[in-house]
C-alpha cells in the first residue's frame, strides 16, 4: 500500500533531490521507505501527478513543456537594456518566456 500522493510528495520534498536522475539512484537504495513508489509518475498518474519538478519540490519544468511567446511577440520585446545583456547574449538575463 502506497502513501497518499500528498503525503509521499511532502516526504520527498524533505530529501532535497535536485532531479530525476538523483531520484532514480535514491529510489533503488535501502533508504526508500516501502510505501514510497519507485515510479511515482506511474503510481500517481491519476492521483495528482504533475511533473518531476513538482514531485521533487524543485519547480523545474522540462524544456519541452515550457511555454514561450510566439515569435512575432518575442521580436517586439520587451527586451532588457543592453548593459544587462553584456557581451554574451546567452546569459539568460532576458524575460523568462524568451529563449535566448
Amino acid at each position: 500500500m502506497w502513501r497518499s500522493f500528498a503525503e509521499a510528495r511532502s516526504f520527498v520534498h524533505t530529501l532535497h533531490l535536485p532531479g530525476e536522475p538523483e531520484w532514480r539512484v535514491w529510489a533503488k537504495s535501502a533508504a526508500r521507505p516501502p510505501d514510497i513508489p519507485t515510479n511515482p509518475n506511474r503510481t500517481y498518474a491519476d492521483e495528482g501527478w504533475v511533473s518531476w519538478g513538482d514531485w521533487l519540490g524543485t519547480g523545474s519544468v522540462a524544456t519541452y513543456k515550457r511555454s514561450h511567446r510566439p515569435f512575432e511577440q518575442a521580436v517586439k520585446g520587451p527586451w532588457p537594456s543592453d548593459d544587462r545583456l553584456g557581451p554574451d547574449i546567452g546569459g539568460k538575463t532576458g524575460p523568462s518566456d524568451l529563449i535566448v
